[in-house]
């Protein structure tokens, strides 16, 4: 069996990302603790971990002995400082606020053990901002996890300039063990799939299929040159094309 890179995760934050994070942490065999404010949403989180497997369990996908073991896996408590004293890694999932996720990672720097990876889910925020003067700056990173968690393979491990080459290799082996396909990126405004976003936007105008409907963007990789490069597929056909983020879109694809 291999060895797991994060024996113990503490997820912060029990709202639709964070139990979809601290599902697929448990799936992958870490032992999970869920936390949250209130002990109504850690409720509400584990209800939709619940709910999710079951799912699965109903279409076949999963035993009901599997479904067990990974709910088995995952605590809950509204006690932050006791879910991330004993954590291997820390994935934060809180809202969308500078001054409160800077405030929670200052406050877990001096609960954590030294060796404990300190990860935030942001989707937009400046890491380095959010790290700033959080003390071991070493071992903090950006895990980028998309919607809905547990189905989405695409995972953005964004590294500030103080980021150590040893966690982003740990989470990188840890991302794969969640089944994941990570992809490393700079901390800039909106990381690597935002920016994808938006390009694909302007792209749009110009883009649709022989059957008039859009094309959406579905994944991305890195060319030689290290510059992202963009997997389209369309919903009218199972075909794919990969364009350069900066290349001209071929005429037979532009709208006519």
């Amino acid at each position: 069996m291999t060895h797991n890179v994060f024996p113990t995760v503490a997820v912060l934050g029990a709202g639709t990302m964070g139990a979809g994070i601290a599902q697929v942490c448990a799936q992958a065999g870490s032992r999970v603790v869920l936390q949250d404010i209130t002990e109504e949403f850690v409720q509400k989180g584990l209800g939709r971990i619940r709910d999710f497997l079951q799912k699965g369990v109903d279409k076949g996908k999963v035993t009901e002995a599997q479904r067990g073991e990974v709910l088995g896996r995952i605590t809950a408590t509204t006690d932050r400082a006791a879910a991330s004293r004993p954590a291997d890694l820390v994935i934060e999932a809180v809202p969308e606020k500078l001054e409160l996720k800077n405030g929670l990672f200052r406050e877990l720097a001096g609960v954590v053990a030294p060796a404990c990876v300190l990860a935030s889910n942001t989707s937009s925020l400046s890491l380095a901002k959010v790290f700033a003067g959080v003390r071991g700056a070493d071992r903090c990173i950006g895990m980028h996890f998309f919607n809905p968690v547990p189905l989405m393979a695409l995972l953005e491990l964004v590294r500030t300039d103080a980021t150590s080459p040893a966690t982003v290799d740990a989470v990188t082996t840890y991302a794969r063990q969640l089944g994941k396909e990570p992809i490393v990126v700079k901390d800039s405004p909106g990381f690597a799939a935002s920016r994808r976003s938006a390009w694909s936007k302007r792209a749009s105008r110009r883009r649709r299929t022989s059957t008039r409907r859009w094309c959406s963007v579905t994944a991305t990789r890195w060319d030689r040159c290290g510059s992202p490069t963009w997997s389209v597929s369309t919903s009218a056909s199972r075909s794919r094309t990969t364009w350069p983020r900066n290349s001209t879109i071929p005429a037979s694809r532009r709208r006519s």
